[in-house]
């Protein structure tokens, strides 16, 4: 047993000054706690006072793969723990003290784990090697505290040894995959964070690379995350320029149908009732000078009616309908002045198809409100055209700051959203707002359009 902790303990020194030179080509600052964790392996039997020193030494190098510059406050905490336990030597002999820093090591390799399986490179070996490293803080301790000793003590030394020296071969083969090309653990351990800080700590480290061929990489990845975080930011900017022209095209959409609206009120819908009111007094003339009683349309000097003037009172009673029913839909009067319920109220009235309405009554933003009125029409003209529906219905809700309308009807289903139709149009006009439509529409089970849209 003691030959072959001589073994372990000769080779596990020299793994320890190896991992020392090979790091040597990527990080001086691990090189160096390599040969001084070597140094103080392979001289601790000469040297009693170097006898725990290699604990924080190997501790350092395993918290610092693969290339961290700065470590977690665990991390440093467990750092602590050791230097404090090799440098008070009966602190370090306490198994109370060994168990708890090897707890602490534990902790922070089961943290590591998972991204060792996920990235790859040195990360590989970041978490074993930790994990080695915290069964060699804790083994000592457990063992004087179950009171272990003659063979059974050798032969936990001899395990003792044999953990140092797997810790420094996995130290060593992460190393190995550095040097290979497989290395991305710089970028891997800087991506929870912002483009931003990401590319700033990409530089720092590259800062710490020996040579140019070290560095180029993560030059190269900082710079496209700074090149990529400026095309997202000026990406965001063109969405939002592009939103805010859209909104102010509805806007102006709508400004102009109450234009339309006022022009056609103050004006055609004006002078067609003066006309009217005209036309009216000229039947009373007729109806006079006829000396016969005057009826609906007026008479004639024979008994009959002056048809010329009824007849044009009658077209021009239809051009009123057709005209008030035009500036309704441009942009309802009710709606400006009453707000949603009562403006989808008549909106259902009007409707071929039997429709019951069910609307707060709330008043919302004047853009919100004509939006809203528009899709439910344009929703209701298509039950009128294409449903085959016996009866169909209009739900507004308001939530969350979120309006919710919901038109249903209980016709042929199979509607969907396609490009040109009503509901696309629909739909391109909401996102304007920042709103959405989803239509449900099964065949044979009716068709529900919800329309989503912000309250403000």
């Amino acid at each position: 047993m003691r030959n072959l902790l001589s073994v372990l303990d000769v080779l596990a020194g020299v793994v320890l000054l190896v991992l020392a030179a090979a790091e040597a080509r990527r990080s001086r600052r691990n090189a160096l706690l390599a040969a001084a964790a070597g140094v103080a392996w392979l001289a601790a039997p000469l040297v009693p006072a170097l006898l725990l020193v290699h604990r924080p030494l190997v501790l350092h190098i395993a918290l610092a793969l693969p290339g961290r510059r700065s470590l977690t406050r665990q991390a440093r905490a467990a750092l602590v723990l050791a230097w404090a336990g090799a440098l008070i030597v009966p602190l370090g002999r306490s198994p109370e003290w060994m168990l708890m820093v090897g707890a602490v090591v534990a902790v922070e390799a089961a943290r590591r784990l998972p991204r060792a399986r996920l990235h790859g490179g040195s990360t590989v070996t970041a978490g074993p090697a930790l994990a080695l490293v915290a069964l060699s803080l804790a083994l000592p301790g457990a063992a004087r505290l179950l009171g272990v000793g003659g063979e059974a003590a050798a032969a936990l030394a001899a395990l003792y040894s044999g953990l140092v020296l797997a810790a420094g071969l996995a130290l060593l083969t992460g190393v190995l995959l550095t040097v290979s090309g497989h290395e991305t653990d710089a970028v891997i351990e800087l991506s929870e964070g912002t483009s931003a800080e990401t590319a700033a700590g990409l530089r720092r480290a590259a800062v710490s690379r020996d040579g140019p061929a070290e560095r180029a990489p993560l030059l190269a990845a900082a710079e496209l995350l700074e090149t990529h975080a400026v095309l997202q930011d000026e990406l965001a900017a063109k969405v939002e320029e592009v939103r805010a022209s859209r909104r102010r095209l509805v806007d102006a959409v709508v400004v102009e149908r109450r234009r339309l609206e006022g022009a056609l009120a103050d004006g055609a819908v004006r002078y067609l009732d003066e006309l009217a009111d005209t036309l009216r007094e000229l039947n009373r003339e007729q109806a006079r000078s006829s000396l016969l009683p005057v009826g609906v349309g007026g008479a004639g000097p024979g008994g009959g009616k002056s048809a010329p003037a009824a007849s044009c009172l009658e077209q021009v009673a239809l051009c009123l309908d057709d005209l008030q029913m035009l500036a309704g839909g441009l942009h309802p009067r009710v709606l400006a002045q009453a707000g949603l319920a009562p403006a989808l109220a008549e909106l259902a009235a009007r409707s071929p198809v039997p429709t019951a309405v069910h609307v707060p009554d709330v008043r919302l933003a004047p853009d919100v409100e004509a939006a809203v009125w528009y899709a439910c029409a344009e929703a209701l003209a298509n039950v009128a055209k294409h449903a085959q529906a016996s009866s169909a219905g209009i739900d507004l809700t308001v939530e969350s700051g979120t309006v919710v309308a919901r038109v249903r009807d209980d016709g042929a289903g199979g509607a969907a959203v396609r490009a040109g139709g009503g509901l696309a149009g629909l739909a391109d006009r909401l996102s304007a707002l920042g709103g959405q439509v989803d239509v449900t529409s099964s065949p044979g089970a009716g068709t529900l359009v919800q329309i989503r849209l912000p309250s403000c």
